[in-house]
């Protein structure tokens, strides 16, 4: 059993940064030019261009909503697993894992995401995939994935680095 705290980091793939990258530059292009056609002389003033303008900032929210749910880390603590996000963070207790293991990502096979984000700021939420059934996503590499059964048979996937430390921690955490 361990008596401290330890915490892993969410290292982003080079797809994860691709796809953040080009998501962020798009939203605001997309910003800019639905501001531009609101300034225009037929639209400024109007109903229409106060519609417009408020339309323009809802890709941004949005953007701004989904990092909330990235995760940033993971932590292991005596009492449990942390997914650590801006927004409310997930908490994982001991008692409730069956089992804690390192996998490749061919065990999850063709993931589907039924709720969540394929690839902007990482992949989290949920998602299902054959091998796997339904599942919780929290994964930023897909070179460091650790699967976590739960007792009443939910199944989460985390990508903590490095993988094989956590969950030698996590077995020693679990007592």
């Amino acid at each position: 059993m361990i008596q401290g705290t330890q915490r892993f980091g969410a290292r982003w793939s080079i797809l994860v940064r691709l796809v953040t990258l080009v998501v962020i530059v798009l939203v605001i292009v997309a910003v800019a030019v639905v501001l531009r056609v609101a300034g225009q002389p037929a639209v400024r003033g109007t109903a229409t261009g106060r519609w417009i303008v408020a339309a323009a900032f809802l890709p941004a929210a949005m953007l701004a909503i989904t990092v909330l749910f990235a995760p940033l880390g993971f932590t292991v603590d005596p009492v449990g697993i942390i997914v650590n996000r801006m927004g409310p963070n997930v908490y994982i207790p001991h008692e409730e894992i069956a089992t804690i293991e390192r996998i490749d990502p061919r065990q999850i096979g063709f993931g589907i995401r039924v709720l969540g984000s394929g690839g902007f700021f990482g992949h989290f939420g949920w998602f299902y995939s054959r091998p796997l059934g339904w599942f919780r996503c929290y994964v930023t590499d897909r070179r460091d994935l650790v699967l976590i059964r739960l007792h009443d048979g939910g199944k989460l996937v985390l990508s903590p680095h490095p993988a094989e430390v956590f969950v030698e921690y996590a077995e020693r955490a679990r007592g």
